[in-house]
């Protein structure tokens, strides 16, 4: 049996009404792609190497591949194509050209299903949270805390727009 794709995974995880729900859904269809992609999307040290957003192709330039026979879907997944997303992110690959990685990542996102080549593209902008709003960094944690780090609080702001501090504890003088 083939792997489900991760927009199939990510798409019913977000509809479920709990977090729980979605976590114990995302342990249970356990794919490299889906760790990768929430990794990739959710980790502020990862940065990719690429330019922001979609290039403007025309459309006989953007079309996924598809398979040969007729209703059959013999394309790459991102199952499998994963692998190679060290190539787009900074100290990947230091010799790679800036036009043969750009290269390489529309030859990837024309390998891939349509909704898999979406979710890449949300993903290298961080935006993946646009398309499953309900798949947080906290749900992503939950599921996979071998992968990602723990979602750090957001700072709170007074009723004029400042950070609250936190109270410094003072060191007590030591006695002589």
């Amino acid at each position: 049996m083939p792997a489900k794709m991760t927009s199939d995974i990510l798409s019913v995880a977000n509809m479920m009404k709990t977090d729980e729900e979605r976590v114990n859904y995302l342990r249970q269809n356990p794919s490299k792609a889906v760790r990768e992609l929430l990794r990739h999307n959710f980790n502020k040290d990862i940065k990719f190497l690429l330019p922001e957003g979609r290039p403007d192709l025309k459309e006989d330039e953007f079309n996924p591949r598809r398979g040969f026979i007729e209703g059959v879907d013999d394309g790459a997944t991102l199952n499998y194509e994963v692998r190679k997303l060290y190539l787009f992110i900074e100290g990947g690959h230091p010799t790679l050209t800036s036009v043969k990685r750009e290269t390489l990542w529309i030859e990837l996102v024309n390998s891939l299903h349509p909704s898999e080549a979406d979710d890449l593209w949300h993903m290298k902008d961080k935006k993946l949270q646009e398309k499953y709003d309900k798949i947080t960094h906290l749900v992503a944690y939950n599921s996979f805390p071998e992968y990602l780090r723990q979602p750090e609080p957001e700072p709170t702001r007074d009723s004029q727009g400042r950070f609250t501090s936190t109270k410094k504890t003072k060191k007590k003088k030591a006695k002589k």
